[in-house]
């Protein structure tokens, strides 16, 4: 089965930036910094609700969506159109789940944080961007394993096989907690990795955008078994 690569996007700790003005000469790399995520202005033509005061789980899905489908060159889903979400993560909120349980060590709990709490669910940057972006289909987390955004990706292909959704958006995001020494780096790599999948040829860049999936492998355009997002930002890891 092929599936087209509609658009892209990563964040890192040492910026942001789209698939399609990755070039030959450019590598992006995963980090262990906290990423860069960029301000609501740069990102929504439409004010997204409580973006301000996200976590940085959530802001940075939110974000690394609204790169990956201005990439595609897509808004809102429109009528007859089924758009989902699945995203890869090995550490989902736990960093914004270690905050909360700090708020809540006196008096008791007096003092938990109700901000805080609407975001210890990795779900939640889902829901925020189904609603934003009218995504009517699928919309889940799945673990990574060190894959980043394979199971996603792989996710994202179930779905539209079985017709449940038109276009995915599919891809890796963590933002990890730090080591318990205040201070010292994260335990892994920060950031995001997001592409938009769909099965129509129209408006096809080139063919390096084209995946071939069989067997529960993907494949590039040069029939490459794809062993992460990475390979298609042609990048490497620090």
């Amino acid at each position: 089965m092929e599936f087209n690569i509609r658009g892209g996007s990563w964040i890192n700790g040492e910026g942001f930036g789209i698939l399609s003005e990755i070039g030959a000469n450019k590598s992006i790399a995963l980090t262990h910094s906290d990423p860069i995520i960029p301000g609501a202005k740069e990102l929504f033509h439409e004010p997204l609700q409580r973006y301000g005061r996200f976590d940085t789980f959530t802001k940075l899905g939110c974000a690394a969506a609204a790169l990956a489908l201005a990439d595609a060159d897509r808004g809102k889903a429109a009528n007859g159109e089924t758009w989902g979400m699945v995203i890869a993560s090995d550490y989902e909120v736990m960093a914004t789940d270690l905050e909360y349980y700090e708020t809540t060590e006196e008096e008791g709990g007096a003092f938990s944080s109700p901000n805080l709490f609407s975001y210890t669910l990795p779900v939640i940057t889902l829901g925020e961007c189904a609603v934003y972006y009218k995504l009517t289909g699928p919309t889940f987390c799945v673990g990574d394993n060190g894959l980043r955004g394979l199971n996603a990706l792989k996710c994202a292909a179930s779905m539209m096989a079985q017709g449940k959704a038109t276009s995915m958006i599919a891809g890796w995001l963590d933002a990890p907690p730090p080591l318990p020494e205040r201070g010292q780096p994260q335990k892994g790599h920060a950031g995001a990795l997001f592409i938009v999948l769909d099965l129509s040829d129209e408006k096809i860049i080139s063919l390096e955008r084209k995946l071939h999936y069989k067997n529960n492998t993907f494949y590039n355009y040069q029939g490459n078994e794809l062993k992460s997002l990475l390979d298609l930002f042609s990048s490497k890891e620090n």
